[in-house]
């Protein structure tokens, strides 16, 4: 089947993803949230609305000076792990690797990946709070910087598998970083409203990724990495 790439399709395609998600968020703002307990039935008070939930968790990570920190690092220093799904292909071809390969990257990068998660509490108590923050930031950066300049089959690899690894690694590390100063009470909107704006950022930057790619590859890479590494040397955080 032949397959329409023109540029107009996927600017549809973008607004309808736009359209869609706030269709969504109309929806979600409507749905009212249910008792969870049998006691809590048998409270004399009305469940609260979506919209309650989510104004209150909203001036809660406005008005909460470290985890406002927290949520602006976490946002501005994202490994670009799912642009990595779709760049590490073309990237490939420019670097020659052989097709046979591909599986076998995935394969290591997904296995090493899991590993990073399962193991990334090792790198607060090796480093400590501070410093385990600022290197679980930066190495995401760090590689696609290096991806910006390594353009050798083997090389390309390894550095492919070794960038998803440590965008992977960083997200238990700041899941804990910002579980420790949400309220129980709004736990799982506080959550939704940081996923929100994540979604949003993404959807902003990746257009001029995109833009950058159709250029050169590594400009894209040299964009992404400074972004991070500028978030990481600039939101830097402290655990007192």
């Amino acid at each position: 089947l032949a397959v329409n790439q023109h540029m107009e399709e996927f600017y549809l395609l973008y607004k309808l993803t736009i359209v869609f998600q706030l269709i969504g968020l109309a929806i979600f703002m409507t749905v009212r949230e249910p008792l969870p307990t049998k006691e809590g039935k048998d409270k004399e008070h009305e469940p609260d609305t979506t919209l309650r939930h989510f104004s209150g968790a909203l001036k809660h990570l406005l008005s909460h000076k470290k985890l406002r920190h927290i949520f602006l690092l976490v946002l501005f220093t994202q490994p670009f792990s799912f642009v990595l799904i779709y760049l590490f292909q073309p990237y490939f071809v420019l670097a020659q690797v052989p097709a046979a390969w591909y599986g076998i990257a995935v394969f290591l990068a997904s296995m090493l990946s899991i590993g990073a998660k399962l193991f990334a509490y090792k790198v607060e108590q090796w480093f400590g709070v501070d410093r385990g923050a600022f290197i679980a930031a930066a190495l995401p950066g760090v590689c696609w910087l290096i991806l910006s300049f390594v353009i050798h089959p083997v090389f390309s690899v390894a550095m492919y598998v070794i960038t998803d690894a440590f965008g992977n690694m960083r997200d238990p590390i700041f899941a804990d970083y910002t579980n420790r100063h949400i309220e129980s009470k709004n736990r799982a909107t506080t959550i939704s409203i940081i996923y929100l704006v994540e979604s949003l950022y993404m959807m902003i930057i990746r257009p001029f990724i995109g833009i950058l790619a159709d250029m050169d590859l590594r400009y894209a890479c040299v964009l992404m990495g400074l972004i991070i590494l500028t978030a990481a040397i600039g939101l830097r955080i402290s655990e007192d």
